[in-house]
């Protein structure tokens, strides 16, 4: 009887553990799905974790059938899109009768973290991937595992893509097939621009390329806005400076050292001189017109009023694959989600909905506007703004027109180099960068050696690796 008794209290025990377990496990149910009820609406998440997406449509009260929102999976930061814009957009969707809508999925992680690229597998059906420099690797990545839907067919019946400008397209072709949207900025390199102000007679605006001679006209009196950086200056004297890498390379695609080049560094001793002269101006664009006699800018289209334009070079598309947007390939919603990446370029009121959260050409504010909406979400054609840092056209066709004659294709866009070029491009940036550059210092001939030391060790290495590979190969190895 004794035995009998213990086994009671041993069960009796067990009993209460389970019940307890099960009272726990409730309660942790309850809060997951409390918090996500918080944090969930029918057009925007928030999410962080598996847990939360996993319960993101159980937890909508919206009555929609299933498989009716297209997930659009974006970083969260330096993202300012509000949920009534989505509400607007979804509302003029179910009133165009396109039988889908759109829910913003943040995923408050950087987007080259391993944990964005799960948030996008996880939730996804189309996603930001791509955002210049080291951000393209997600892409790139996501295309070598076999992630990213091929919509070539779809694009072949797509008017968008039909009338979209060659090069711009070649900037999204993998092997001729088709399997990312691009973005706006898809050209990386910028336009160079040097100008004189007209009320300047000091000045020669027939100095022509020879950006040397410049010197022959600064005086102690003159004021020059310096607007470049990095290795910009080189394709003034005929190279391809690949802003997203930091290499430069001639024409017929050999790696350059600019570092070891008379010209390149007779250009960076002069600006050294102008800048101990006291005639740099790097900040402060609002009093350019008023003050600067010449200007060294990128792409700056609002001095053509005041400035003659001495010389110019074109915008350089330097890499496949920029800033861009994919549907995944796992997505029941692929036809529909292609459908409405389209329609949101194509048809102007829904990219003011998505931007502006509105259609009406009344006061915007620039916040709203701002540039990291309109890169993220892939928009700026026809929007009723357009902000300084990107191209505002009205229509396609004035897209194609500015491609055709303002951008041209880097050697380096068919360059295929399978290794990391993120520490050159540290370099550049530590010593030539827009708010740090060694060309404005007091102490640039020493600064100078030591960027000549370790630049040289990396492209050295670089130039050694190229020997390995073809430097015109396509990038066969993605897919």
């Amino acid at each position: 009887m004794r035995y009998r008794k213990s086994y009671l209290w041993i069960e009796f025990a067990i009993c209460i553990f389970v019940i307890l377990s099960c009272l726990c496990g409730c309660r942790s149910e309850d809060r997951l799905t409390d918090n996500n009820s918080d944090r969930l609406t029918d057009n925007n998440t928030d999410v962080s974790s598996h847990a939360e997406v996993e319960k993101r449509d159980d937890t909508n009260q919206d009555t929609r059938p299933d498989g009716y929102y297209i997930n659009w999976v974006v970083p969260e930061l330096g993202l300012n899109i509000s949920d009534e814009n989505i509400v607007k957009v979804n509302e003029k969707l179910e009133e165009d009768g396109y039988g889908f809508g759109v829910r913003l999925v943040k995923v408050n992680e950087p987007i080259d973290s391993d944990e964005y690229e799960e948030g996008i597998y996880a939730y996804g059906d189309i996603a930001f991937t791509g955002r210049g420099l080291n951000g393209t690797d997600l892409a790139e990545k996501m295309l070598a595992d076999g992630k990213l839907f091929d919509f070539t067919d779809l694009a072949e019946e797509s008017s968008y893509f039909q009338n979209m400008n060659p090069l711009l397209k070649e900037s999204v072709t993998i092997n001729g097939r088709l399997y990312y949207f691009p973005n706006e900025m898809a050209q990386d390199g910028s336009m160079q621009n040097i100008a004189c102000n007209m009320s300047d007679s000091s000045i020669n605006p027939s100095i022509g390329d020879n950006i040397l001679e410049l010197d022959n006209y600064v005086a102690d009196s003159n004021l020059i806005y310096y607007g470049w950086s990095g290795f910009d200056f080189t394709r003034c004297f005929g190279y391809d400076y690949d802003t997203v890498r930091g290499i430069v390379v001639t024409q017929d695609g050999t790696i350059f050292n600019p570092l070891e080049d008379e010209k390149c560094l007779e250009w960076m001793n002069m600006v050294n001189k102008w800048y101990r002269k006291g005639c740099i101006r790097t900040t402060n664009k609002d009093s350019i017109k008023a003050t600067c006699g010449i200007l060294l800018t990128i792409n700056d289209r609002n001095r053509k009023d005041d400035y003659t334009e001495i010389c110019s070079w074109q915008r350089k598309m330097c890499k496949k694959i920029t800033s861009t947007t994919v549907i995944l390939a796992d997505s029941p919603k692929k036809e529909k989600a292609f459908k409405f990446l389209e329609l949101i370029r194509t048809n102007h009121d829904y990219g003011n909905l998505i931007i502006y959260g509105h259609t009406e050409s009344s006061d915007i504010s620039k916040e709203l506007g701002s540039f990291n909406n309109k890169l993220i979400m892939g928009l700026d054609d026809g929007l009723l703004r357009g902000e300084k840092g990107m191209n505002h056209f009205m229509t396609q066709e004035e897209r194609n027109d500015f491609y055709d004659n303002n951008v041209e294709a880097s050697i380096t866009l068919y360059m295929d180099l399978p290794f990391e070029c993120s520490e050159l491009k540290k370099i550049v940036e530590n010593y030539l960068g827009y708010n740090n550059s060694i060309l404005f210092s007091e102490d640039y001939e020493e600064k100078l050696e030591q960027f000549k030391k370790e630049y040289t060790e990396k492209i050295d290495e670089i130039e050694a690796l190229m020997k390995k590979v073809s430097p015109f190969a396509k990038i066969n190895r993605l897919i």
